[in-house]
């Protein structure tokens, strides 16, 4: 497929009904419901397993309407099967942060990094969203370097599975 299709469908926003980056979407989000930040955990998780996998948890299509039934009604293949190794308690919070309704993903951003052994989390304030942690998420996935590499990403996810273990 051609890069350049892949970035209209990236980029698309609609005619003013909604805005946003539909692979990155949650399911509420899309179908026009309530929003919060736990819109901003599945978009968190659906980057994680892009950046950790390779891919997106989508089909990879080129119709956008293939691409938002994917996301709204297709369960995301667990992430321990698309990057084998994966310590267990990543794996899940990804996976968490990728579910379907929002009642069953993390309560808060906080939640969800104390759930990948992120310390800093308790000294974030409360009204801290995913924009917010990005940087310490990408710090601890990074090694503070900011380079988003799936090689760094997977060091951290070594530093993870120690962390946990």
């Amino acid at each position: 497929r051609n890069t350049d299709d892949q970035n209209k469908i990236d980029t698309i926003t609609g005619g003013g009904a909604i805005s946003g980056t539909p692979v990155y979407m949650a399911p509420e989000a899309i179908k026009g419901g309530e929003v919060d930040a736990r819109c901003d955990q599945f978009a968190w998780g659906v980057l994680a397993y892009e950046l950790l996998a390779g891919r997106r948890p989508w089909r990879d299509e080129s119709s956008l309407v293939a691409i938002v039934h994917s996301i709204c009604d297709e369960p995301a293949p667990p992430l321990d099967e698309a990057l084998p190794g994966v310590p267990p308690p990543f794996a899940a919070a990804v996976m968490r942060a990728l579910a379907k309704t929002p009642a069953e993903r993390f309560g808060s951003m906080r939640e969800l990094l104390a759930a990948v052994g992120v310390q800093e989390a308790e000294a974030l304030p409360a009204s801290a969203g995913a924009a917010a942690l990005a940087p310490t998420l990408l710090a601890t996935t990074t090694g503070g370097r900011g380079a988003s590499t799936r090689a760094a990403t997977r060091k951290a996810i070594c530093r993870c599975r120690l962390a946990n273990s």
